[in-house]
């Protein structure tokens, strides 16, 4: 028989809530079986074969459960039976009218992007950035100055970069090779448009409008450096230059590279980093660079984003398709854009390798980088058109009829665009971009498991209406048909409920995120699982019914190698358990459940669970290994790639940052240094348009500069930073903070401009000082940069004086790792704090001074992500394991399932770091997707095996079996639907979406084996039976001794 109930505790005591007792229901089953067994052979069957009658027995359902007709749930259930196919048009015609209402309105539309979307708005580094940004728009126009508009600046992101080599490795600095780079760079100069984007030459005077003469030909483009045109309209490649020229100024280039930091920093960009060693180079680049600002913006920081998409439109376009100079690229190489294919751009035109006259031939631009971003999104995101197939597939083999199949997948596809309507009409939040079309992935994989839960439930429960279906009256069968649709109902409102809102507030976390994108994200995502829920409670009930009274389909046949399917033979009672799975009788197949999982997980030897001893073993030590490598995972060290290995952009980037001396100057980060903007007023900013109302700067009105002291701290800086170290590998190979020849600084040709006027700093009034300083600025053209002003420098707003700022180009290349980032930030911080420490800076106030570059914001950007990522963690597993304890009512067996989620979601970021990735933007995204779905199965399992006790299944290898029996298929079932709609993105060919479906799966697949081997293998071993681990016998003492003791 069963085991003796030890004696009961003193009434002081409290429970044992991990030393269970059988309940008296038990000892009353023990005996049953006892007696049923008629002779005292079978009476002393070991322990385990009597676990087995015990199971066997509460199987086949012969306990009563209760209803509350009473209840809403009653009632709720009673509507689905008694009008479902009101229920089901009704449902499926407000999805439809939403999807037509969301579409036909344009709120599914992509979100027009901006430079700011991945900023922090609230770092102070973004928050600097936008003040000085916004006094600059702010600064008064020069006297006289007619070339507001005209580009006499560099702009910082619209250069074209070639990159060449020779094939054989030899000299790539030859005359036929010049003639042919020439060639080629001369589709440039030949656009009808580039008189619109040139940048102005410095010495032109006069209207360029129309003009090509008044273009100039970059310094840094390799024919100039050959050829040395005199100007635009004499660019002529016909003529052959001659070795001796061509070896002139090669050689001129290595000597000024080799001989100073100077010369590497002016020119390291054009020779590879084996040239001095070879004594000649066989890669170089050219670089075009293009005017800011353009004609109707005050500065090139004036509505940048606006700007951009006309660079882009310029030299690509900005809809994603082909256009500009890219197409004339394609054109010129004969590459085939595919655009006219099935998938578009699949594969895309720059994964060609492209060679001429012996050159291999690489191009990089932001604005065509920014451009085919935007298209292998869309072309990407195509493939969920197989994701969705498959599901509809899958979920049609399982689910067996077609009517619910497409019934489900309705409701499915329409939470995007009902979402899409919660999102933008009651959050009101307009950014909407392609990462949230991540989201369709992820519903399609949790939106099945819920209807194959409910599914699965009605299957189970099938009994209920089964015997009587040929004797019961029409009014009868209606009632069990309703009790049959409650038990089902409850079942699936509980398990689906538990696992969509951890899932749900898995995402949620990440609304912590300090990066709006991905904190929409999580908002986005969220509300699309809470819908699904929602739309399963409500839409599935009666489209199954639906399926069963009208199609004929009774859903008691169901997959033979998967699923545990109702029983056909007649039993005493029509009061089943929604969930009691029923033993098959001999002469039926076994499912592959009862057949292979559970003989398998509960094979012993000499009475010792040997399988799921050594399951449980074995999984520990690879989750404890994993685990050490998961948190060996850093950020990356090298700057992120976005393209595949072969396309030309991803070739070109890798080369310009690995294999030369050193970067050009819009490689490498500007920094601005600024004196009298104490910060920005953000007024009605709104975070979910980043593009707009940034905020107004503020100024300190301490700050004046006509005071020696300040002068003298400005002149001080300036000088200072030229020499000041920096002996980080950020920095290398220059061992400054500042490449020496980029800093430019007014306030020592202004000295040099007063003593030429004979004014002395020191005794002239602040009133001469300012008029002069205003004469200087309207007059005089930094030497430096000849062409250029000093108008946003000398920061003159409304006639008063209110900042003053000078700037270099850093040592930093943008591209760099974050780590190194940090620690050049740290070298430029630690400038600021010197500066500020200055003697003069006890008179002058120098508290406003401050450092700003884009540069930074991006460091925090990334910063953000993996911080993120950390506090989602933090958040999902209290959560996770709250949910786990209220949804089972055990501690022990939460502790079990919190274990489980640990080991799944560390075992994906250990097997990232065993596949070399770095804690990157796509590893962070997917961190709190992992969490979402590791949860997922173990809670399902664990809510099952609890369940058990409601229906007299209390010693722990009959709760494994019910749970085995009840919902292992249904766990696989979700585990196929939720890889095969991962498993499309493998063909992507943006990496983000590649690893997104790396981790999607890899977080299946170790989900799918923690909770069959690892989590059901402890449940047998170890799990909780009777009342071991319960809460409520703890809790229900508590408030015992809290009630006594308030009486």
């Amino acid at each position: 028989g069963g085991p003796s109930p030890p004696p009961p505790p003193p009434p002081e005591t409290p429970p044992q809530i991990f030393c269970g007792r059988p309940t008296e229901m038990e000892q009353k089953v023990d005996l049953e079986v006892e007696a049923a067994n008629g002779s005292a052979e079978e009476a002393a069957r070991s322990d385990r074969e009597v676990k087995r009658i015990v199971s066997t027995q509460k199987l086949i359902g012969d306990e009563e459960v209760e209803i509350n007709k009473n209840g809403v749930t009653w009632k709720l259930t009673g509507l689905f039976v008694s009008r479902p196919v009101c229920s089901v048009s009704t449902c499926s015609c407000v999805l439809i009218l939403l999807i037509v209402l969301v579409v036909a309105t344009g709120l599914i539309n992509i979100t027009q992007g901006s430079s700011y979307d991945w900023d922090i708005s609230s770092s102070t580094e973004s928050e600097q950035l936008d003040a000085f940004d916004d006094a600059v728009d702010q600064v008064d126009d020069l006297e006289g100055d007619t070339s507001s508009g005209a580009r006499r600046e560099i702009s910082d992101y619209s250069k074209l970069t070639f990159n060449y080599q020779a094939d054989d490795r030899t000299e790539i600095f030859t005359p036929e090779r010049l003639q042919t780079i020439c060639e080629i760079e001369s589709l440039v100069i030949n656009d009808e448009r580039f008189i619109e984007f040139c940048r102005i030459r410095p010495d032109f005077v006069g209207d360029p409008t129309g003009n090509l003469d008044a273009c100039e030909i970059p310094s840094t483009c390799l024919p100039q450096i050959f050829y040395n045109f005199s100007s635009a309209s004499d660019y002529d490649c016909s003529t052959l230059l001659s070795e001796a020229s061509v070896q002139a100024t090669a050689q001129g280039l290595y000597d000024a590279v080799n001989a100073s930091e100077t010369g590497l920093a002016q020119f390291g960009f054009l020779l590879d980093d084996g040239t001095l060693d070879r004594g000649f180079a066989i890669r170089t680049q050219s670089t075009w660079h293009f005017g800011a600002p353009l004609e109707g913006y005050n500065s090139a920081l004036d509505d940048q984003s606006e700007q951009f998409r006309e660079y882009m439109e310029f030299l690509a376009a900005k809809d994603g398709s082909v256009g500009g100079v890219e197409e004339q690229l394609f054109e010129l190489f004969d590459v085939s854009t595919n655009e006219d294919g099935l998938f578009p751009y699949y594969p895309s035109p720059y994964r060609t390798t492209i060679d001429e006259d012996g050159i291999s031939i690489l191009w990089n631009s932001p604005p065509m980088r920014e451009n085919e971003f935007q298209r292998l999104v869309t072309s990407d995101l195509f493939f969920s058109i197989f994701s969705i197939l498959f599901v509809l597939i899958w979920m049609r083999i399982h689910v067996g009829n077609t009517f619910v199949t497409a019934v489900s997948m309705l409701q499915i596809v329409a939470s995007i665009p009902v979402t899409v309507l919660i999102y933008r009409g009651i959050y009101q939040i307009a950014f909407f971009q392609q990462l949230h079309a991540l989201t369709l992935f992820i519903i399609l994989g949790i939106g099945a498991d819920d209807i194959f839960v409910f599914v699965d439930g009605w299957k189970h429960s099938a009994p209920i209406t089964e015997e009587r279906r040929g004797e019961a009256s029409e009014e009868e069968l209606h009632e069990l048909y309703h009790e049959r649709m409650y038990y089902t109902y409850t079942h699936t409102r509980e398990a689906v409920f538990n696992t969509s809102f951890t899932t749900a507030f898995a995402f949620i976390a990440t609304g912590a995120s300090p990066l709006m994108p991905i904190s929409t994200f999580g908002y986005f995502a969220a509300t699309a699982i809470i819908l699904n829920y929602a739309f399963v409670m409500t839409l599935t009930p009666s489209t199954v019914y639906v399926a069963e009274k009208y199609f004929n389909y009774p859903f008691t046949q169901c997959m033979p190698f998967l699923k545990s399917c109702a029983p056909k033979d007649k039993v005493d009672s029509i009061d089943r358990s929604a969930y009691a799975v029923a033993r098959k009788p001999e002469e039926e197949k076994p499912t592959f459940v009862e057949k292979y999982y559970i003989p398998f997980m509960t094979a012993e030897y000499k009475g010792f669970p040997v399988v799921s001893t050594t399951l449980v073993v074995t999984l520990l030590g690879l989750g404890i290994y994993l685990l050490v490598l998961g948190l060996q995972l850093q950020p990356p060290e090298e700057q992120e790639q976005w393209f595949p290995s072969d396309h030309i952009i991803q070739k070109a980037e890798d080369s310009a940052t690995e294999d030369f001396l050193a970067g050009d100057d819009t490689q490498y980060a500007g920094i601005d240094m600024t004196f009298g903007i104490s910060g920005i007023d953000r007024g009605d900013f709104n975070i979910y348009e980043p593009g707009k109302n940034r905020g107004d700067a503020k100024f300190d009105n301490g700050y004046e500069l006509a005071d020696f002291a300040c002068q003298e701290a400005l002149r001080k800086a300036c000088e200072d930073i030229l020499t000041f170290e920096c002996n980080e590998d950020g920095c290398d190979p220059l061992t400054t903070l500042a490449i020496p020849s980029s800093v430019k600084c007014f306030m020592p040709e202004f000295i040099t401009f007063l003593e030429g006027r004979g004014i002395d700093r020191m005794t002239v009034s602040p009133e001469i000082f300012y008029e002069e300083l205003m004469e200087f600025r309207n007059t005089d053209e930094p030497d430096s940069e000849p062409g250029s002003t000093w108008k946003n420098e000398i920061g003159f707003i409304d006639g008063e004086l209110k900042y003053a700022s000078f700037s270099f180009t850093s040592s930093l290349e943008f591209l760099s790792p974050m780590t190194e980032k940090g620690d050049v930030f740290d070298v430029a911080d630690s400038f600021v704090s010197r500066v500020k420490r200055y003697p003069e800076c006890d008179v002058c106030d120098c508290s406003s001074f401050m450092q700003t570059s884009g540069v930074w914001v991006w460091w925090r950007t990334e910063q953000g992500l993996v911080r993120g990522f950390y506090q989602g963690l933090a958040i999902c597993f209290p959560v996770a394991f709250v949910v786990l304890l209220l949804s089972t009512g055990n501690v022990l067996l939460a502790f079990y399932a919190i274990v489980s989620v640990l080991f799944i979601v560390f075992g994906v970021l250990g097997f990232v770091y065993l596949l070399g990735w770095a804690l990157g933007v796509a590893e962070s995204v997917a961190g709190i997707i992992i969490v979402g779905f590791s949860v997922d199965y173990t809670v399902h399992l664990g809510h099952i095996y609890m369940q058990g006790n409601k229906y007299d299944f209390f010693e722990r290898a009959a709760r494994f079996e019910y749970a085995s029996k009840t919902m292992v298929a249904t766990v696989v079932a979700g585990a196929v639907t939720t890889v095969g709609a991962g498993v499309f993105l493998f063909p992507a060919q943006l990496t983000f979406f590649v690893k997104m479906a790396t981790l999607i799966c890899s977080t299946i697949i170790l989900s799918y084996i923690y909770a069959l081997g690892f989590f059901m293998g402890l449940l047998y071993v170890a799990g909780p039976q009777y009342d071991q681990g319960n809460v409520s016998p703890l809790l229900k003492w508590i408030y015992a001794k809290v009630m006594r003791k308030s009486e």
